[in-house]
């Protein structure tokens, strides 16, 4: 066993080295925005957890969980309705640039502004108009209506951040993305400080709008710098709007739109489906106690997989346009590597304080989330090893059967439903999933990956 890992280690290191020699340029890069996005994540997870403790300290936690209902809601409608421009820009912007297909690239980016802006009106509409009905019909509780029709305006903006953010990361633009966020979290934070230590008690209204605030800082200001990099393609002096271009690419255009946007339509076993479900299956204590195992491992999943895929996915999708096809598969075997090891140290971190890491931010009460915070720590593990094949699923056509593992994970999701919804089982389910897209997806394409590499 000694010597396997004398041997492992060091091949490991070589590979890197190694990468770092063929293409210092990119290797560069990547760390710089790696580590613009480390910091990032480190300012907003500092951020959250303060939010996190003030908040649990100073609402009852039916109301807390509530505020966690409202915010969350808004996100799975997003995931669950919006279309995710992000992976269609990511696989086709690099392409037409690549190619100088103007025209192409025009209609691309009206498509995906235009999808977006219908997707958003649709949301935020509908949650201004129906909120009365929904709040009585799912949650039994008409004071939610009021919180639901003040974050709508939220959801119209957030329905944009899939466009803004791949833009930016394609055009090597990540403090763009990154100082709007700290900041928008900074000034729900400060907001929510001053209110809750000054207010003679408090109003779930009032919390909501502060984190409405931040979410617009967070997500017009990317906006606005990304329709700024691409004005020059976007407002061409053509009167063609550029779908005419675009139409020889539907072949490919519509099977990745359709099968990327599924992922996010079967994505109610995830994270915020989680918590949506839970809402309206079980009460809103099981919704804080979940809501703080998350927001506790948040560190793992913001910290390193968010930072990893959003700093590598745009060199993937550039090294699969430009044909170099032998660094990318030395790429993406270095990085699960070094992905297994950091990962595997923090995970052990995170396991062993938990006890303590609950009682410093909350109370007592929330000590019955450790069991959710276990299951969730091996399931982002799992995943956080991985997370670097999801572009290369996207490229290389694999998302159908990605759809179907999630297809099979939803109807896991029924049977637990029928039996009976909690923290607990909403947790286990998302480490069957993880398991069978390691087992049925993950590993199939590293061995994909390697033969087409080997026949270039």
């Amino acid at each position: 066993m000694k010597s396997d890992w004398s041997k492992w280690l060091p091949t490991m290191w070589k590979q890197l080295i190694t990468f770092k020699g063929q293409d210092r340029s990119l290797w560069k890069r990547l760390t710089k925005n790696f580590s613009i996005s480390l910091g990032g994540s480190v300012a907003l997870t500092a951020i959250r957890l303060v939010q996190t403790v003030i908040l649990t300290k100073s609402l009852a936690i039916a109301d807390y969980g509530k505020v966690l209902i409202i915010l969350n809601l808004f996100t799975f409608l997003d995931t669950f309705l919006g279309v995710r421009v992000n992976d269609v820009i990511y696989k086709f912007y690099p392409q037409f640039k690549q190619n100088k297909d103007a025209g192409a690239l025009r209609g691309l980016l009206i498509l995906c502004l235009g999808l977006s802006l219908v997707v958003g009106l649709a949301i935020a509409g509908g949650m201004f108009i129906f909120s009365p009905w929904i709040a009585d019909r799912f949650y039994d509780d008409t004071n939610l209506a009021l919180p639901f029709r003040i974050y709508a305006g939220a959801g119209l903006i957030i329905a944009f951040s899939g466009f803004s953010t791949s833009i930016l990361r394609l055009n090597d633009s990540f403090t763009a993305i990154v100082i709007p966020q700290v900041c928008g979290a900074a000034l729900t934070l400060a907001i929510l400080t001053l209110y809750l230590y000054y207010a003679d008690g408090y109003s779930v209204e009032f919390v909501v709008g502060a984190f409405a605030l931040g979410v617009f800082v967070q997500t017009l200001i990317p906006l606005v710098q990304s329709i700024r990099i691409v004005s020059p393609e976007l407002f061409l002096t053509s009167e063609s709007l550029g779908f005419k271009e675009l139409r020889r690419y539907r072949p490919e255009l519509v099977p990745t739109l359709f099968h990327t946007n599924l992922v996010g339509y079967l994505k109610v076993a995830s994270d915020t489906g989680g918590i949506f479900l839970l809402g309206i299956l079980a009460s809103a204590e099981q919704v804080a106690i979940y809501g703080v195992a998350q927001q506790l491992i948040r560190p793992l999943v913001v910290i390193f997989r968010r930072n990893i895929n959003t700093s590598v996915s745009p060199e993937i999708v550039k090294l699969w346009a430009e044909g170099k096809l032998e660094q990318l598969k030395n790429f993406v075997n270095s990085f699960v590597k070094v992905n297994f090891i950091v990962g595997g140290f923090f995970i052990i971190f995170l396991i062993s304080l938990a006890p303590k890491i609950i009682l410093l931010v909350s109370n007592e009460n929330y000590l019955k989330a450790l069991p959710i915070f276990y299951i969730l720590s091996v399931t982002n593990y799992l995943s956080l090893i991985s997370i670097i094949l999801y572009p290369v699923c996207l490229i290389m056509g694999m998302m159908s059967r990605q759809n179907l593992i999630l297809v099979c994970n939803l109807i896991a999701l029924g049977i637990f439903i029928f039996i009976g919804l909690d923290g607990v089982k909403m947790a286990i389910i998302q480490l069957v999933g993880t398991i069978n897209l390691w087992l049925f997806l993950e590993i199939p394409l590293m061995k994909k990956l390697h033969r087409l590499q080997c026949k270039q």
